[in-house]
């Protein structure tokens, strides 16, 4: 039988594994798959630490809406996963198309990258709270919204 630390671990790998990284015709489509399967990852009074805002696993849910309406043709790849006790920690690097606007920037049609590391803590089965750093700097870069240092 497996731990609760396991158990963990592979609820948040499965969230990126068999929600996030699936395939869809369009981002409507992607987003109706991720609606449908929140619940099972989710507390429905989930808080984003990194994002005030973002109320509830709904607040999520909006956020993603705003990232797939701005980036298409979107890649997750998960880079690491590791748990210790009630906390799930992982490494994305997130890949794909700025096909939309974002953060106020038209969109570019540029390929762009960056990694994201989260580290999430559950509770009964469900991501309860959650803390997530991007490299927005280095978005923002290959946008062109910022200029590199020389």
């Amino acid at each position: 039988m497996p731990s609760d630390e396991d158990a963990n671990k592979e609820l948040v790998g499965s969230w990126v594994n068999d929600v996030l990284r699936r395939p869809a015709k369009n981002a409507g489509e992607w987003l109706t798959w991720v609606r449908r399967r929140a619940p099972e990852y989710w507390d429905e009074n989930y808080v984003a630490h990194h994002d005030p805002t973002a109320k509830g696993r709904e607040g999520l849910v909006d956020r993603l809406a705003a990232l797939s309406s701005a980036f298409s043709n979107t890649q997750v790849e998960l880079l690491l996963l590791f748990a210790k006790g009630d906390v799930v920690s992982d490494c994305l690097r997130i890949t794909g198309d700025h096909t939309g606007s974002f953060l106020g920037i038209p969109p570019s049609g540029k390929k762009v990258s960056w990694l994201q590391n989260e580290i999430f803590r559950l509770k009964g089965g469900r991501i309860v709270e959650g803390w997530v750093t991007r490299d927005w700097l280095g978005l923002l870069q290959q946008l062109g919204a910022l200029k590199t240092a020389r």
